[in-house]
């Protein structure tokens, strides 16, 4: 394992912590569910490490791992239910597609297998899009900073989708016994930091954006208020 992998994890952990000091001062649903979601990534990433780290625990701990990343269609569904309507049904089915990933990646494997590799990163990668189309959706519903969070969040998504896409092709590319192609595995933990970082921006902005969104929203709101103050001149 490289520097930059370790500084990639580290900062991924960093994200995490980031949003439980958040949830922990204000314990809203929406950052217990956003919780969910980075602890799931981070759970991934710990266990990839420490596979990495203590090569003779491997099986076991690459199965607990593919339990972090597969549930996250369903975490990121929950989290999106907060903005725009998610049908009960849709999650139940993509809580039924993990758990069959879960299967087909515990009885036959993913290493060196191509067709059960397209049909575990094809699920995952099938619901996290669905995720990320309704939160766009929800962006297109609303106006200024908030759906300007929104569309990021959306990118956010397509990011953890990809981040899967591009762990899943070294999986397959790898014949049993060898190990990952080192490239991919560092794009894909990169980009599911960048996805981290999309979260933690749309659903928790620094004090900073903060500001700058009331700034955005005081001069949105001084226009049409001189207007209307203009027309009740001219009506007096």
């Amino acid at each position: 394992m490289d520097v930059f992998s370790i500084g990639l994890q580290l900062a991924f952990a960093a994200v995490f912590v980031v949003v439980l000091q958040r949830y922990l001062r204000d314990r809203r649903p929406v950052h217990r569910d956003l919780l969910f979601v980075a602890g799931s990534v981070v759970g991934w990433f710990a266990l990839s490490t420490l596979n990495t780290l203590v090569p003779a625990i491997g099986t076991s701990v690459v199965r607990l791992s593919a339990i972090f990343i597969f549930i996250q269609p369903v975490l990121t569904l929950r989290l999106v239910r907060h903005f725009v309507p998610v049908r009960r049904n849709l999650v139940l089915a993509a809580l039924a597609c993990s758990v069959g990933a879960l299967v087909v990646a515990f009885a036959i494997g993913t290493r060196g297998n191509p067709i059960a590799t397209a049909l575990v990163v094809g699920c995952f990668v099938f619901f996290e899009s669905i995720g990320a189309v309704l939160l766009g959706r929800a962006a297109r519903n609303r106006v200024g900073y908030a759906s300007t969070r929104l569309w990021i969040a959306a990118i956010g998504t397509l990011l953890f989708a990809t981040t899967v896409l591009f762990a899943g092709i070294a999986s397959a590319l790898a014949p049993p016994g060898e190990t990952t192609n080192a490239s991919l595995i560092v794009i894909s933990r990169l980009l599911a930091f960048s996805a981290g970082l999309s979260y933690l921006v749309a659903f928790m902005p620094p004090q900073p954006l903060r500001r700058l969104q009331q700034r955005v929203g005081a001069l949105e709101v001084a226009p049409a208020c001189a207007q209307s103050c203009g027309a009740l001149l001219l009506v007096v």
